[in-house]
């Protein structure tokens, strides 16, 4: 395990006065309703650019703190590990405090039943100043690990846009009538594509394009085991690692991939994409077809979702007893850990 530490930890104690003038709970209408301050930063004591606000639910932030006043302390720069938060009464004495200190992992930090209404409204508490409500922050300890996070995610979203991008690029490459040098023929209608992509994908292509055959010495290759547009979500999935209607089509797209050499990763394509909905018919699927990857990758998902999956209509409707034997197992197995 690594143990190196990442980030760093800043005493700040550093205080911030927030003053709201004509404050009034009745202007506000419903429980999650809040004012929000204006952004102040602790750079002068972290030096850093760190920015903050304060967020005040006067209905309280949900219904279990629809009695109180819910007060969070925000920030998308850093953690907050430890705040006080206080409201003072007219006479600029602390009336309530609030110190919130825990090891969570948050860039937020409040007291959700920070102080009843009840007690804001009471006169004899003397916490309005003529309509004036003030609260003071006082941000003791930050830590900057989160900033590191943000960036390896940030570096991450960009590297998998970029990826996309990518794709993309080469989808766009299908039916491309300039660069193509192959045109792949179903049912009367042509696919245009490059042989080199598909001899890279596929060892039946590669085949048919380095030996003697006459598709190494013309541009057209008649394709007769497959429809067209089954053809079409092949080639989509050689360019660009995606299928549109993979659920109508995914019993001739799982034959034809199996046929030309694309079956491991045309399963793993569908594994990502199986749901409580979908499961079942694929685990029928590859059973009928003898795809023992995607039997196990389906069963493995049944076991991890066997609450919803098993309220499905269709479960009640299995008959194989290979495919029930298989779930029964597997969800034995399960709880036997």
């Amino acid at each position: 395990m690594n143990t190196d530490s990442i980030g760093s930890v800043t005493n700040v104690s550093s205080k911030f006065v927030w003053e709201i003038d004509y404050f009034s709970i009745s202007n506000f209408k419903k429980i999650g309703d809040c004012e929000i301050s204006p952004n102040f930063s602790a750079s002068s004591v972290t030096n850093k650019d760190t920015n903050f606000n304060m967020e005040l639910y006067p209905r309280g932030v949900n219904e279990d703190c629809k009695g109180y006043l819910s007060l969070r302390v925000l920030t998308s720069d850093c953690i907050i590990t430890k705040i006080d938060i206080k409201i003072l009464n007219n006479k600029g004495e602390v009336a309530k405090n609030s110190v919130i200190e825990d090891a969570h992992i948050t860039y937020s930090r409040g007291d959700d039943k920070f102080i009843s209404k009840d007690f804001i409204l009471n006169p004899v508490n003397n916490i309005l100043n003529k309509g004036k409500l003030t609260i003071v922050c006082e941000i003791i300890r930050l830590s900057y690990v989160a900033t590191e996070i943000k960036l390896k995610e940030k570096e991450q979203e960009a590297a998998a846009l970029s990826r996309l991008a990518v794709l993309d690029a080469y989808e766009n490459l299908i039916d491309d009538n300039q660069l193509s040098d192959v045109s792949l023929i179903a049912e009367g209608k042509a696919v245009k594509a490059h042989k080199c992509v598909l001899a890279n994908s596929s060892k039946v292509f590669a085949a048919m394009f380095n030996a003697e055959m006459r598709e190494k010495h013309e541009n057209i290759v008649k394709i007769t085991d497959i429809k067209y547009e089954v053809l079409v979500e092949l080639i989509r999935f050689i360019y660009a690692g995606k299928v549109n209607n993979i659920d109508t089509l995914a019993e001739e797209l799982l034959t034809a991939a199996d046929k030309y050499g694309l079956n491991g990763t045309f399963e793993d394509t569908i594994a990502k994409n199986l749901s409580v909905d979908n499961v079942l018919h694929y685990l029928q699927l590859a059973q009928k077809l003898h795809i023992n990857k995607l039997t196990e990758q389906a069963l493995d998902f049944i076991v991890e979702n066997a609450s919803d999956v098993t309220e499905k209509p269709e479960f009640a409707l299995l008959t194989d007893p290979d495919i029930l034997r298989k779930v029964c197992c597997a969800l034995a197995k399960k709880h036997a850990y």
